[in-house]
């Protein structure tokens, strides 16, 4: 079982993870409501189902995550069977947040491994616990931060969503596109003063983390490829 240092839990967490696991055997992984406690007054433009803010609640009856319905599951509350690490593996090292990283993705990647080996996840409404929203992830400039690198770590972890064949400076031309997009739409909607335009800035800031890390580790392979042949002959 996963949480995190700041969660506070209803009473009874430990046993309706248990419960969830007896009533629910062919799940390799599960959790439930992870709600949120606001430090103060929210802003207008912060909308719960913003990632950042790392909200989870699907209602009030349980929902099987897979590739049919592929949400994340957050590390704040999730259980893991010992079938499901046998199978898909361990938490990716190279997509786990340190130190004043942010927007780190191995939770995600991880559960996607279980999908592609035909397993699933349940999320239950009973399991509840509460994470406090610290100050500054109200900020504008957090959520900037946030997706900024989510964007890289979305980059490093090779989703399928945005890789393709054919590379431009080592990106899809279709990423090229989707933020032009996001940069023209976030123009358009702070000219005519749309709620969302913040919505659009942040696929924006995603987009430049993902190409960012794209384009440096574009270079990686040329620097290092006399010493990574000499390994592999070694090896």
């Amino acid at each position: 079982m996963f949480t995190d240092d700041d969660i506070e839990f209803a009473n009874g967490w430990i046993q309706q993870n248990f419960e969830t696991g007896q009533r629910f055997p062919h799940a390799d992984y599960f959790g439930g409501k992870v709600l949120p406690v606001w430090p103060g007054t929210v802003p207008a433009w912060a909308e719960h189902s913003m990632h950042p803010f790392a909200i989870q609640d699907w209602g009030d009856r349980p929902v099987t995550m897979s590739p049919d319905h592929p949400h994340c599951m957050v590390g704040a509350s999730l259980a893991v069977r010992r079938r499901a690490f046998d199978r898909a593996g361990l938490f990716s090292v190279d997509t786990q947040r340190v130190k004043g990283g942010i927007g780190s993705t191995e939770d995600f990647d991880w559960e996607k491994k279980v999908w592609e080996y035909g397993g699933h996840g349940v999320w239950v409404p009973e399991i509840v616990c509460w994470s406090p929203i610290a100050p500054d992830r109200i900020q504008k400039t957090y959520h900037r931060r946030w997706h900024r690198g989510n964007g890289k770590f979305q980059a490093i972890a090779c989703n399928s969503e945005y890789e393709g064949a054919r590379r431009i400076f080592g990106v899809p031309p279709f990423v090229y596109r989707q933020m032009g997009e996001a940069a023209m739409k976030t123009v358009a909607a702070r000219l005519i003063g749309k709620r969302n335009a913040f919505w659009y800035e942040t696929r924006l800031w995603f987009f430049i983390g993902f190409v960012r890390e794209k384009w440096k580790n574009r270079r990686v392979p040329e620097q290092h490829a006399a010493p990574n042949l000499t390994v592999s002959q070694n090896q």
